[in-house]
């Protein structure tokens, strides 16, 4: 479900996503070897569900100067794992942060001349379908500018 709003001066937009999605036979990357990139196989697994929210937030502050805001929650599991691979069964997706955040602000000093920062935050996430706990990334910003 999605849901969009503007302001009646339209200086403040602001929008909502949520989702809910349950898989027959999703596709993963997996590593045969841990701790070696190299060794991806792609394989089904039988069932799996994600869900979460997007909300963003722009206001124009002044004729010159927007800033804007973001917010996503998402939660994944393997829901029914494959005969072969049963130990998989209840596994996040991997290479799926459950919470990110970000700001940014944009000025246009002039018609041609725009100066636009971001900054954006993403939670821990496991790098692969296996959730080895040596193998987490995220926790951490990157900013833009």
């Amino acid at each position: 479900a999605v849901y969009r709003t503007r302001s009646a001066d339209d200086r403040i937009a602001t929008s909502a996503t949520v989702f809910h999605n349950d898989h027959d036979n999703p596709q993963f990357y997996v590593r045969r070897v841990p701790t070696t990139p190299f060794s991806l196989e792609v394989v089904n697994m039988a069932r799996g569900r994600s869900y979460g929210a997007e909300v963003e937030t722009r206001v124009r502050a002044t004729r010159t100067v927007e800033l804007s805001a973001s917010l996503g929650h998402l939660a994944t599991r393997i829901t029914e794992a494959t005969t072969t691979q049963p130990g998989l069964e209840g596994n996040r997706f991997g290479r799926d942060p459950r919470y990110t955040a970000s700001a940014g602000a944009l000025w246009q000093a002039t018609p041609k001349i725009v100066l636009d920062a971001r900054a954006t935050w993403v939670s821990r996430f496991y790098t692969d379908l296996n959730n080895n706990e040596n193998e987490v990334a995220g926790a951490f910003a990157i900013v833009d500018a």
